[in-house]
């Protein structure tokens, strides 16, 4: 974002060319197969037509380098200061191309009416339960899997740094087998 006359722009020509040249970059040093995940969770600044409307503008350039987008899904939200970005979420869902991967995420409970919307909408559902307790990830994973789901992302938040290298691969080592479906 910069500065405008009238306060913060975005969204503007120059800002989406910045962000491709950004993508691009990352493009080049990660060379994904399939997918680009451009995030756009809690995203605090744009209207519910802004946040559909920067959706489809990725989504557009993600297609033309052969990518699919995938983006957190917000709606699991339940927390009162959240609601802002569960509604957010909610208005895309309608306004946005299906071909637009949905993450549905949340860390202390099975969201299984988000996640079942999700797919009733027709978009590709991936779900993000956190690592935490094997018990619930295995009931995502089937929440899932029972929509026709693809599967699971793991996540956690904690910085990605050198230091915290022996918990991540403590994580999945962990983990893996629950969000494979073996334990």
């Amino acid at each position: 974002m910069r500065r405008g006359r009238r306060g913060w722009t975005f969204d503007d020509e120059a800002y989406w060319e910045k962000g491709f040249e950004l993508i691009d970059e990352l493009i080049g040093v990660c060379r994904p197969k399939r997918y680009f995940h451009v995030g756009m969770d809690e995203d605090h600044d744009r209207s519910y037509t802004q946040y559909a409307e920067a959706i489809k503008t990725l989504r557009a350039g993600l297609r033309k380098r052969k990518l699919k987008t995938v983006i957190w899904n917000d709606t699991a939200i339940e927390y009162a200061p959240g609601m802002a970005h569960a509604e957010k979420s909610l208005a895309a869902e309608q306004a946005i191309p299906k071909d637009v991967v949905q993450i549905v995420w949340r860390y202390d409970a099975v969201p299984a009416a988000a996640i079942r919307r999700v797919a009733r909408r027709e978009f590709e559902v991936w779900g993000a339960p956190g690592q935490h307790p094997p018990a619930m990830v295995a009931e995502f994973r089937k929440a899932v899997l029972g929509v026709g789901g693809k599967g699971l992302l793991m996540t956690t938040w904690r910085p990605v740094r050198r230091s915290t290298r022996k918990d991540f691969l403590a994580g999945v080592r962990r983990m893996g087998p629950v969000y494979r479906g073996e334990g």
